[in-house]
């Protein structure tokens, strides 16, 4: 791991930015904001480590992409139920739309790029397919993920979404 870790180069970049951080927070006053930025930007220091510790091959990266995939699945199950639920106590339609239906993860933009990224995966999946199950099953999964894109009205999204798959 720390072979892999000294001999690539460009896993140095991330730890690199967040020493740059580490250091700009010697000329902050408000250290509690600064403490909480350090925080949010761990990842840039901890995921080259991680990565570094692991053989990643084709196989790797397809298991990644079905986990991915599948997380993005539940959480539009989940955002999908807990809309189902609040529109019968509520009536309201809204809770369908943009932030009402997102709120309970993430901000819509963001949970629509993970769509998208999904999105492309699922394609990517249903090229590579000679089954008729996997491109049924995918044709479903893109269904609902652009359902769901639409839903959210992040409209760069959008945008990408049919970009990508063109």
């Amino acid at each position: 791991m720390i072979n892999q870790f000294k001999s690539e180069n460009y896993l140095w970049l991330l730890p690199a930015l967040y020493v740059m951080h580490l250091l700009g927070v010697l000329w902050t006053s408000n250290y509690s904001q600064a403490g909480l930025d350090l925080q949010i930007k761990l990842t840039f220091l901890l995921l080259p480590i991680i990565l570094s510790s692991f053989q990643i091959d084709d196989a790797f990266i397809n298991k990644i992409r079905r986990y991915f995939i599948g997380g993005v699945l539940v959480s539009c199950i989940y955002l999908l139920a807990i809309a189902f639920n609040s529109y019968f106590h509520s009536r309201q339609l809204s809770v369908f739309f943009y932030s009402e239906l997102s709120s309970h993860l993430m901000h819509p933009t963001y949970f629509s790029l993970y769509l998208n990224a999904a999105l492309i995966f699922v394609f990517h999946e249903m090229i590579l397919s000679n089954h008729r199950r996997t491109i049924w099953m995918g044709a479903a999964f893109m269904i609902l993920f652009f359902s769901m894109i639409i839903l959210l009205s992040a409209r760069t999204a959008e945008a990408t979404a049919f970009i990508s798959i063109l």
